[in-house]
Order: structure tokens, then sequence, then C-alpha cells
């Protein structure tokens, strides 16, 4: 189950589509390279926080 959930991972980051993912209480758990290049906010400055919503700097 461990090594399912790190390649889903590793298939979400490098997806060239913008794609983040929250867990149940909207958490930012997940936000791949696309996202940072679209939005310009980096993975380390969303990740674990609720600031989705912040689309570009």
């Amino acid at each position: 189950m461990v090594q399912q959930q790190k390649f889903a991972v590793s298939l979400m980051e490098h997806l060239v589509t913008a794609t983040f993912v929250l867990a149940r209480d909207d958490y930012v758990v997940t936000w791949n390279k696309s996202c940072e290049r679209l939005t310009g906010v980096s993975a380390d400055e969303v990740l674990g926080t609720r600031d989705h919503t912040t689309l570009s700097r």
C-alpha cells in the first residue's frame, strides 16, 4: 500500500497539468511543479497550509 501511495504522489508531481491535493481538513498535501509554474507559488510556501486560494504572485 505504501508503495502505491508513493507512486501516486510521484505521478501527480510530474503531471504537466497543474494539480494539487487537499486533505479532508483543506490543508494542501500535494502541489506539483505545474502549479508552481502557473501560480508562481512554490510548493514549500503552500504545502501544509490552507492557502490554496492564492492563485498567483
